[in-house]
């Protein structure tokens, strides 16, 4: 089976060997525990949208390969956790797409951005597009357009009735700019306080009420760089929070956050990084305690090693899947960080 991955959006390298299978993988860790949960119902998929409201993840878009190697999806679902259910919810319709940004306000989902590799396989042309989910009508509406122009591979997320959106590449230029965008107004207002850099492929780690900035990819090299986002500081102040190098803690954050295309997503007090490219594709699973400053390695997901996947927290409980290493998988699974190991669930 031939495996495709992509650095930057321009190179692609290929290797041939047999991916592993869907079962549980020997693991070393044993902090933590992964339960196998019922398969995405919809087409196998990488770089899909996720964002939550209430009990209820909604899942949609993303990039399916097929046998022209270039079929996107736009079906969409939801997938309710008390009741254990998944529904089929009105398709996306904007321009089929992967490597979007997602969070909800107020009720509603919101996505946009992105990239649609099948409109131009050289260059990946970016877009700008945003969209408005009603789960109340089951109905999409277009918005204006992201104010920091066309772009893939950035992060997003929400707060205190704001969404907020920046980082990313277009193909050629990196950003490091961020932008606030109030539904009410249907208005995007840049911001002027982040002073990361220029980074792609991050992941946003949310814990508490704070919003942390880490890992990604710049210039053919991994960032090793944090930075958290306080939104009711100030109306929201960036500080940096990466570890000094003298550090007792600087060698795990480091191995922790040396990978890109990866899923973080915050449970009880403490953030979780995992999947994603570090070499190559990896399934190995981080903790990060802000009370005490401490990395922690723990359990790694139990399929097979995979990047662009999805992550969510529902009910109090944390949910992995989907993705791709090669090809694509339509797997859900839920983390147990305080769990006992168990090789057989």
């Amino acid at each position: 089976m031939k495996i495709i991955r992509c650095i930057g959006g321009l190179v692609c390298l290929c290797s041939l060997f047999t991916l592993p299978s869907c079962n549980k993988s020997p693991v070393t860790a044993q902090l933590g525990n992964w339960v196998q949960r019922g398969d995405f119902p919809g087409t196998p998929r990488s770089g899909s949208f996720v964002f939550t409201i209430g009990n209820t993840a909604y899942i949609g878009a993303g990039f399916h390969g097929g046998p022209s190697g270039l079929e996107y999806v736009n079906t969409s679902w939801s997938f309710n956790q008390e009741a254990n259910l998944w529904t089929q919810i009105a398709a996306f319709p904007g321009i089929p797409r992967e490597k979007a940004v997602a969070f909800s306000i107020n009720g509603k989902g919101y996505v946009g951005t992105g990239y649609n590799r099948a409109q131009d396989t050289v260059t990946y042309i970016p877009l700008k597009d945003f969209w408005e989910y009603d789960p109340a009508t089951n109905q999409w509406k277009k918005l204006s357009d992201f104010g920091g122009g066309a772009r893939f591979n950035a992060v997003g997320f929400a707060s205190n009735n704001n969404g907020y959106v920046g980082t990313g590449y277009n193909g050629n230029e990196y950003f490091g700019d961020f932008w606030r965008y109030d539904p009410a107004e249907d208005t995007w207002h840049a911001m002027a306080s982040y002073d990361g850099g220029k980074v792609e492929r991050a992941v946003i780690m949310p814990i508490g009420s704070k919003f942390y900035l880490l890992s990604g990819f710049k210039d053919n090299s991994y960032v090793y760089k944090m930075w958290q986002f306080d939104p009711e500081a100030s109306g929201g102040t960036w500080s940096a929070a990466t570890p000094l190098v003298t550090d007792a803690q600087y060698g795990n954050f480091k191995i922790a956050v040396a990978r890109y295309d990866a899923v973080a997503f915050g449970l009880d007090g403490k953030g979780y990084i995992a999947t994603g490219i570090s070499g190559p594709a990896t399934n190995s699973v981080y903790q990060y305690d802000p009370a005490q400053l401490t990395w922690t390695k723990m359990t790694p997901y139990e399929r097979a090693a995979r990047s662009q996947a999805v992550a969510f927290v529902v009910g109090g409980r944390a949910y992995v899947g989907t993705g791709q290493n090669g090809n694509r998988f339509d797997n859900m699974d839920e983390f147990l960080p305080t769990a006992d190991y168990d090789a057989n669930d």
